[in-house]
């Protein structure tokens, strides 16, 4: 659900490669001049697209100016390799929408703030300097120092590739998230929150005062353990204020977010909030992502443990590990850096037990029983009877019968407090409250059947469709292209106003109880992991609300023939000739984006589901790209042109079906379209790739298996000059490099 992956080897892709090349080939508009100086504080907040504005300015200086001064050219020609780099990076982040919600300004306080509006300030001295020199003439250069003052630039330059190395970091960990997720849970926290366990086992644990560097923090769903690790953060972070030789690192496992859920973004997370503290590990890194592969991660912990060392404590909290498909991985990593570093204690939470690998000595393990934290669900109840206005004025008997009957039933879990106090704040009269208080559910379970229940007949479809979304998309969704998304149906060509929701909150009325939204972003969400949990699970499918029961290669097909048949619409019929025209039609169209980005993503997990694609799939998939012979390129260009970082029209046509297909290891719809194309070297992509080329790059190893089958040419190169066995070779995937060898393909050979 955020940068994939891919996306960040795009990125990589375009940050690491041909550095000249973008310097030669870059032909700067002769448009608008740069702002006035002064024109905006040095401390106002700064977009990704004026950053990216501010860069393409830079760009355009450093290319006149290196036209104009001879001996300048290697230093202008490096410098604009640099600028072009972190323009592909910065792009990366704009479209991504987990990300950037928007593309308004969306600023967090902390490490990446200060990276942002340091790389605004350095890009500002550069130009300055450029400006300067440009305009006192070729005759003053001299005068002004150059060659002279070369080592100034050069200094410069390499603070863009630290840079460079930062952002390409935050995209492979998105560190952005993590703050984010923090402050989302600590703004749900009430003073006292937790006192059962801070002052208590965290404390023990915190002054070494219990054998073991391992805190394990075990409780049901819904019982408050982000909330509660957001608070032992917080206190933590209170009690070493002072220290210089003290660290806090903290991750969050969201289920809201697929990239917080893998190992390798979590070490990248961790050296992402230690590089502003050892600033040498971008250094390191560097090294990694200039042979344009990412990092292994035992390299990554490797990294990691190195740094540590210098830190004579470093604390670390990890919440919600069971989130993860892959938390064997992630116990793997904790275990090696609290075995290696002697000075590193770790706290986790989740709501498993832990690994059999773990003795009972080697983990201090407390588990949240149901009255641990009574207390605080208690406040949470009367905080809430005092704030709700429908609840407020309740007499206080009721108020008092209410939490009783509360905190009695909510064994542990404040999810359960949750829902049952909106369920009860929704009542109109007092006395349909205390009626309400008295049918109210066993368990979250019993809880989401009565909500969905409640769902009347006209909203069922609605609403489910809305679930299936949520649960399954790639990225967090705006509320807008949710309701777009809601009501499609297959074989629809446009959506006019006769089709779309009336109400564009309308599912948030309808979906009470079990989605979350935030007004800031407009992003919309469920409401909790354990909805999720239950939509899918086997319980549903016997109760009240099987009716919302979800299926995920149901839903997976669902959503893959949705985006299709959007991407279809008459309206997308020709790609935009300009970016005012693109951006126009990504605002009027809100799922326009999602439908672009991901329904190749949704293809490929539906083929990899057991079931595969039907020839009622393949046919969607074929008269998408068949649109290419239509006059301008019809739809298959308006999508091509938006997934190649909004490239121009003619670009965007040039590339193949068959290229794509390859790229997102579209094994069934590589076979069908081999059947007619009569070349499968052909070159196209960002980077002039042939299909054997990219599918070797994304690791595709059936496609690639395909692809030479058809006699595609191992030998032939992308623009930058490497072959696809180089590329297997990068990337360690010596499965490919030795069938690629098999088919003739010739080993690289040193310079």
């Amino acid at each position: 659900m955020l940068v994939s992956n891919t996306a960040l080897q795009n990125s990589i892709f375009h940050a690491t490669h041909g550095i000249k090349e973008y310097a030669i080939c870059y032909k700067p508009n002769k448009g608008k001049e740069r702002e006035k100086k002064g024109q905006g504080a040095m401390g106002d907040p700064i977009s990704i697209a004026g950053l990216i504005i501010q860069l393409m300015s830079t760009a355009k200086q450093a290319y006149d100016f290196g036209t104009s001064v001879k001996n300048a050219r290697q230093e202008i020609q490096d410098l604009l390799g640099e600028l072009f780099a972190l323009k592909a990076i910065v792009e990366q982040m704009r479209s991504d929408d987990e990300f950037l919600a928007n593309d308004k300004q969306y600023l967090i306080p902390g490490p990446f703030n200060n990276t942002w509006l340091y790389t605004r300030d350095l890009l500002t001295e550069i130009l300055d300097d450029l400006v300067k020199r440009a305009s006192r003439g070729q005759s003053s250069l001299k005068h002004l120092g150059w060659p002279g003052k070369k080592s100034e630039l050069r200094e410069k330059i390499t603070k863009l590739e630290r840079l460079k190395t930062y952002f390409i970091l935050v995209l492979m960990n998105d560190q952005v998230l993590v703050y984010h997720f923090f402050g989302i849970a600590f703004s749900t926290c009430q003073a006292g929150t937790g006192r059962w366990f801070i002052d208590k086992h965290l404390e023990e644990w915190i002054s070494g005062r219990h054998q073991s560097r391992f805190l394990y923090l075990e409780g049901k769903s819904g019982s408050g353990k982000t909330v509660l690790c957001s608070a032992a953060i917080e206190k933590t972070k209170n009690a070493i204020q002072e220290s210089t030789s003290t660290q806090i690192l903290y991750f969050y496992c969201s289920f809201r977010s697929a990239m917080s859920q893998q190992p390798d973004h979590f070490i990248g997370s961790l050296l992402g909030q230690l590089s502003s503290t050892f600033p040498e590990i971008l250094r390191d890194l560097r090294d990694s992502f200039e042979r344009r592969v990412l990092p292994t991660i035992d390299a990554l912990v490797d990294l990691v443990c190195r740094n540590l060392i210098h830190l004579e404590k470093i604390i670390l909290f990890v919440d919600a590990v069971n989130e993860s498909a892959e938390s064997d991985a992630f116990f793997s990593i904790l275990s090696s850096l609290v075995n290696s570093i002697p000075n590193l204690f770790i706290m986790v939470t989740s709501t498993t037990p832990p690994p059999a690998i773990y003795s009972d000595k080697s983990l201090f393990k407390v588990r949240m029983q149901s009255n641990s934290n009574k207390d605080d669900i208690h406040a949470f109840i009367y905080e809430q009877l005092q704030s709700r206005p429908s609840l407020r004025r309740l007499s206080p008997d009721a108020k008092n019968q209410i939490i009783a009957t509360l905190t009695k039933k909510a064994d542990g879990m404040f999810r359960y407090v949750q829902c049952q106090i909106d369920l009860l704040s929704a009542q109109r009269t007092g006395r349909d409250v205390m009626k309400a208080l008295e049918k109210i559910p066993e368990g979250l379970n019993g809880t989401y059947e009565l909500i969905l229940g409640s769902i009347s007949s006209s909203d069922r479809s609605i609403a489910r469709e809305a679930l299936v979304w949520l649960t399954y998309s790639y990225q967090p969704m705006r509320l807008a292209a949710l309701n777009e998304a809601v009501v499609i149906d297959r074989g629809d060509e446009l959506l006019d106003d006769e089709c779309k929701l009336c109400d564009p909150k309308a599912i948030l009325y309808i979906c009470q109880g079990l989605v979350s939204y935030d007004e800031k972003t407009s992003i919309i969400t469920l409401a909790h992991s354990s909805v999720q949990a239950y939509l899918t699970s086997d319980l549903i499918k016997h109760g009240c609300a099987a009716f919302f029961s979800i299926d995920e290669t149901e839903a997976t097909r669902n959503m893959f023939e949705k985006c299709l048949t959007y991407l279809g619409f008459r309206n997308f019929d020709h790609p935009c000739q300009d970016k005012p025209s693109l951006n126009q039609r990504l605002n009027e169209n809100p799922l326009f984006r999602y439908a672009s980005d991901n329904w190749a993503f949704h293809c490929y997990a539906l083929q990899s589901l057991g079931s595969g694609l039907t020839g009622a799939d393949l046919q969607s998939v074929m008269k998408l790209f068949s649109t290419r012979q239509e006059h301008g390129g019809g739809n298959y260009t308006s999508w091509a042109q938006l997934i190649l970082f909004e490239a121009p029209a003619r670009r965007a046509l040039k590339t193949m079906p068959l290229y794509y297909a390859a790229s997102f290891g579209l094994l069934p719809v590589v076979d069908r379209l081999l059947e007619s194309e009569t070349t499968c070297n052909t070159h196209g992509g960002r980077n002039e790739a042939t299909p054997l080329i990219v599918a070797t790059f994304r690791g595709h190893l059936p496609v690639v298996e395909r692809l030479l089958r058809a006699d595609a040419d191992p030998s032939r190169k992308d623009r930058f000059g490497i072959t696809s066995l180089e590329w297997a070779l990068e990337n360690r995937r010596h499965d490919i490099a030795k069938i690629l060898v098999d088919h003739g393909a010739k080993q690289p050979t040193d310079d």
